[in-house]
Formats: C-alpha cells, structure tokens, sequence
C-alpha cells in the first residue's frame, strides 16, 4: 500500500464505459428478478478513484470505507418514476472474460435515494469500490392518439 501524499488531488474519475450495450444487454436479461421487465433508460458510467497529483493513479477505499455519489439526473426524470444504479463490481475497463468475471461476482443494485441539492437534483448511493455504474430510470409510457377532422365545407374570410 502507497499512502497519498497531498490528498487535495485525489478525485473521482467519471468516464464513459467501452461498450455500452454488453451492460444493458445484461441487466435486461440476467437482472429481471431486481429490475422488472420495462421501458428503460441507460446511462452508464465508469468511475474510477484517482490520485490527480500522481498521474491519475488509481486508489482504492480503506476496509470498511464508503464514499457517497451524487449522480445527476436529466432535468426531464420524473420524480415519481422508477430508477435503479447498478453496480457491475467484477468488471474492469474492458470486459476481457465477461461471463466469468460475472458469473463470479454478478452486479448488484445499490441502495440510492433522490435529493436535491442547490435546486438540481441527482440519485445519491455509496460506493466501497469504484468500476462500471449504470443509471437505469424508467422512461415515461405516453399514449399515442391520432386526431382526425371530419370532412367540412371551407371556411371563408366573408363568413
């Protein structure tokens, strides 16, 4: 273990994950029994603890440690609707043996709530350990209907 320095550069790193739908892919399939079958959004994210003053070398947390994430939500999310973070804990930057690594250590839904902070609102969970995350919030079901006129005599300017 390697004690950092100066701990004013330590940060976290948010970036996006290599391939997108190998995650969704997953949750959509292998989650149903923590995520019912629904119409979904995904975003997803790689975090990663770094030490900024030591070439983004990667940190990890002390034995018993937590750090709580505040992750902005779209300013479109319905207050009301269902949301979930998943964290896929097995999993590095790539997804070299994918069904091992899962098979070994499945993600999990993490605890999350909704607050607001500064009038702008994000989902907040701890995190012991830091790989791909995923917001996975219920998109809005609308209706669809089709307006039709009946056939009427035109409408002119005399009246």
């Amino acid at each position: 273990n390697v004690e950092v320095d100066d701990p004013s550069g330590v940060r976290l790193l948010v970036d996006d994950v290599l391939d997108d739908t190998v995650l969704t892919e997953y949750i959509q399939q292998q989650m149903t029994d923590k995520i019912p079958a629904g119409s979904y959004a995904y975003e997803q994210k790689y975090l990663d603890l770094v030490d900024t003053k030591n070439g983004n070398a990667y940190l990890t947390m002390g034995e018993n440690d937590v750090l709580t994430l505040y992750w902005p939500i779209p300013s479109d999310l319905d207050d009301d609707g269902t949301f979930y973070i998943v964290h896929f804990d097995a999993l590095e930057r790539n997804y070299d043996n994918l069904d091992a690594a899962l098979a070994a250590n499945a993600p999990d839904v993490v605890p999350s709530s909704l607050v607001t902070v500064n009038g702008r609102q994000y989902i907040t969970f701890d995190a012991a350990s830091f790989s791909p995350f995923v917001f996975v919030n219920e998109t809005a079901t609308t209706g669809s209907c089709t307006l039709s006129l009946p056939d009427a005599p035109p409408i002119s300017a005399d009246g």
